[in-house]
């Protein structure tokens, strides 16, 4: 019996050569994955503050604006409190108090949504319509749910 003989050069090339196309191919798809799913995850929405078909606009988002209340959004995966008053015209301040990332979404009526709202962050909305609004951190929505009641 005769023991085999190594690789030649040439074809230690071209092994070479046939693994970096299979990595290429690889990564390229990588890449397009990766792409077509910040895509989609970028969305085509509307805007903050416009209005959901069928409903008028609650209010509108404000920025450093004095708070008349304030909703504390915790590393307990809590709204605190879970329900708050606040006067037609008043600034309801929604305040990320810890380092986890949370959401609010108005689930009727609104399209005064926030999905970035990392730990430290406040968002704050001034309230044009009196009514009852709910809202719920999607994110969390077993335990994170509450009400705005504007009067």
């Amino acid at each position: 019996m005769s023991t085999p003989k190594p690789p030649t050069r040439a074809h230690r090339i071209a092994s070479a050569a046939m693994k970096d196309r299979v990595l290429h191919r690889w990564a390229t798809l990588g890449i397009g994955v990766c792409l077509a799913v910040g895509a989609v995850a970028c969305g085509n929405g509307p805007p903050h503050g416009s209005q959901k078909p069928g409903g008028s606009p609650i209010g509108t988002v404000v920025r450093d604006m004095p708070a008349d209340a304030t909703v504390k959004a915790t590393d307990s995966l809590l709204f605190s409190p879970t329900s708050i008053t606040v006067k037609v015209g008043g600034v309801l301040e929604f305040d990320n108090s810890g380092s986890v990332f949370h959401n609010v979404t108005f689930t009727d009526h609104s399209d005064l949504d926030d999905s970035n709202f990392p730990g430290g962050a406040k968002w704050q909305i001034k309230f044009t319509r009196a009514g009852s609004y709910p809202f719920v951190c999607t994110i969390h929505a077993t335990t994170m749910k509450g009400t705005v009641s504007v009067s």
